[in-house]
């Protein structure tokens, strides 16, 4: 209405495997049921724990049928079946960028922090970041291919499925170099005779 005006613009769709709708603005979320034309409204209510849907909510859903919203308060789910009002646990506290559940049903989320993987059955996380060895994009959404893994937007293939953590940390050095394409290990005398390109 003119005297409340609302700022509907939808920051994220999703189709979830009830076929219905999940559309996200910056203040709540809509679960649409497009045969019956109906919608269910959730918003945040201050000191809820439905306070974890503010700020630009993101959606996934697992293979369990879980429902998990993601927003930058953290991440919550919630079982939510047709006809049922939904319901939110919060699972950990975390300013989330983006969320995806892989074939396992950990979830991943991009944080300013590093890439996370959450369990949702002990809601413990841990954040993969360069200090691990892994140098990604964070903060944009991976796409997610046919057989699971994650392409990074920064070019990086994950295996979501086979990702530990890096207890060893390789030191960089150099064991020889290349003149001409041939191989030199680094004790060998060159003349400087011959033009090097």
């Amino acid at each position: 209405s003119p005297e409340f005006p609302q700022d509907n613009t939808i920051l994220f769709l999703m189709k979830d495997s009830y076929n219905r709708i999940w559309c996200s603005n910056n203040s709540r979320f809509d679960i649409c049921y497009p045969r019956k034309e109906i919608f269910e409204h959730y918003y945040s209510i201050e000191g809820d724990t439905t306070s974890l849907l503010v700020q630009v909510p993101r959606f996934c859903e697992a293979p369990n049928h879980t429902f998990y919203i993601a927003s930058r308060a953290g991440v919550c789910a919630t079982k939510a079946v047709p006809g049922t009002r939904a319901l939110f646990t919060p699972i950990v506290y975390l300013d989330c960028e983006w969320i995806i559940a892989d074939k396992t049903g950990m979830l991943w989320v991009g944080t300013p922090k590093g890439v996370a993987r959450i369990n949702p059955a002990d809601k413990t996380y841990k954040i993969f970041d360069e200090k691990d060895g892994y140098y990604w994009d964070a903060i944009r959404k991976p796409l997610v291919m046919p057989d699971g893994r994650f392409l990074m937007r920064d070019g990086a293939i994950i295996d979501p499925v086979s990702l530990t953590q890096n207890t060893f940390k390789a030191t960089p050095r150099l064991s020889d170099f290349l003149i001409g394409d041939q191989s030199f290990p680094l004790d060998t005398a060159i003349e400087f005779k011959k033009h090097i390109r």
